[in-house]
């Protein structure tokens, strides 16, 4: 079984990751909250993944006991994947919630030594870290090249890492593309960037780690979803499978949960706010709706009522927003989030049956 964070903190992206496991067929897949990850090492997944998020509010949400477990998963012979805010997570750090999880000792690179209080800067830029800020240098597309492949990919906030004494570089930044945007001058991104790793590999005891800063379950970026298609291991994988929807009238009032927050979010298409420390956009809720939207036929009659009460929480929240500030809407994507792990385990069960 894989297992994929579905906690506090995770995004959109976990749409993405989702979307390419069911389509290659990975029934075998199911998505867990914060609190299972205290009790990971005792299932032994074949393989955890934490994508991408708010680094902040996922460390905050697993603690040291998940932390812990999921480093006696990893020593015992498990396979741990972080994409982009995962692939932080286990670097080293003395910082605080971030400090109970150290097992790589690969350093990155984008990392600002200026202060980075709160509010100092845009969101989208970087990322107050201690007395530090995580820097963002491009966005976008780029080219990638190493041992693992070749192809282009995004990246979206994930790291840059500095040449590693211990770990092994899998893809390195070959060079930026037509579709990268420049946050800080060309110049420079290319010095933090170019020729750096993108993707590590870090053995820990038995088992192995494998952080990637740019997401290659991107939509699209075939060769990119190859390369990551083949970090995985094959259990639980039946073959490419598409599974048709059935009759949804049995459960109408989700129907109309989804259609209300759709109304509610196109309010938002031009408008961006900061929950915790994850930027967020109308786009990006709403891609995470129009997830549930396609699998809501896969829900359990008796679980349907448990997702409309989260999506008419996110609703209420948006709802609530007033003026420049997140007011209400600070928690509507953990709630989306909840709705969406309901609705993607319903539809691996039914990949499965």
């Amino acid at each position: 079984m894989i297992e994929i964070y579905a906690g506090r903190g995770a995004s959109h992206s976990l749409v993405w990751l989702v979307d390419l496991l069911a389509s290659s067929g990975y029934a075998g897949t199911r998505l867990v909250r914060s609190e299972e990850m205290r009790s990971v090492a005792d299932r032994v997944p074949s393989c955890v993944v934490i994508s991408g998020g708010d680094g902040y509010e996922i460390s905050r949400s697993v603690g040291p006991a998940g932390f812990s477990s999921l480093s006696d998963y990893v020593a015992s012979g498990g396979l741990y994947i972080g994409m982009c805010a995962g692939a932080y997570l286990p670097l080293p750090s003395r910082l605080e919630p971030f400090s109970s999880f150290n097992i790589s000792r690969t350093r990155i690179r984008n990392l600002d030594l200026r202060c980075g209080s709160p509010g100092s800067c845009n969101s989208r830029l970087s990322v107050p870290y201690g007395d530090c800020s995580i820097i963002h240098p491009v966005r976008g597309m780029v080219s990638l090249t190493g041992p693992l492949g070749e192809c282009v990919a995004p990246i979206y906030g994930g790291p840059v890492f500095e040449e590693p004494e211990e770990d092994a570089a899998l893809l390195r930044f070959h060079s930026f593309t037509d579709r990268t945007e420049f946050h800080v001058p060309r110049d420079a991104s290319e010095t933090m960037m170019i020729g750096l790793p993108a993707v590590v590999e870090c053995r820990h005891g038995r088992g192995m780690m494998v952080l990637l800063g740019p997401h290659l379950e991107f939509p699209g970026c075939a060769d990119a979803n190859r390369l990551f298609m083949s970090l995985l291991p094959d259990d639980g994988r039946l073959g490419a499978k598409v599974l048709e929807p059935v009759d949804t009238r049995s459960c109408p009032e989700l129907d109309r949960a989804i259609a209300d927050l759709k109304v509610s979010i196109v309010g938002l298409e031009n408008r961006s706010f900061v929950c915790s420390h994850k930027l967020w956009d109308g786009g990006r809720l709403l891609e995470l709706v129009d997830a549930i939207g396609r699998m809501r036929w896969a829900v359990e009659k008796e679980v349907c009522v448990e997702v409309c009460d989260f999506l008419s929480r996110a609703r209420a929240g948006l709802m609530a927003i007033d003026g420049p500030g997140v007011g209400g809407a600070s928690e509507t994507p953990n709630e989306l989030i909840d709705a969406f792990r309901l609705c993607a385990n319903g539809y691996f069960a039914a990949l499965r049956r």
